[in-house]
């Protein structure tokens, strides 16, 4: 069952197998889920932390920039 959800989310996403694969194998390995067990609600939860964490690892990196005009032009409305 693991294994078709994370195919159909392979396939969903439309990267290359070679690029996602191993980033969900890690993933699923890191929560001590192995593959052939994990279930949609193993994987939202997954998905979920390893957004945060790339969500933060972005703020950080974009913080460490310390750049006054990008920050103000990162608050501007989209249609600004």
């Amino acid at each position: 069952m693991g294994q078709d959800i994370l195919k159909n989310l392979i396939q969903a996403t439309g990267i290359s197998e070679e690029l996602i694969s191993p980033e969900l194998k890690l993933l699923t390995e890191r929560a001590g889920i192995p593959e052939q067990d994990l279930t949609i609600e193993d994987l939202r939860l997954i998905l979920a932390e390893y957004v945060q964490e790339v969500l933060l690892s972005a703020k950080e990196q974009f913080d460490s920039q310390n750049c006054p005009e990008t920050k103000e032009a990162a608050l501007l409305p989209l249609d600004a």
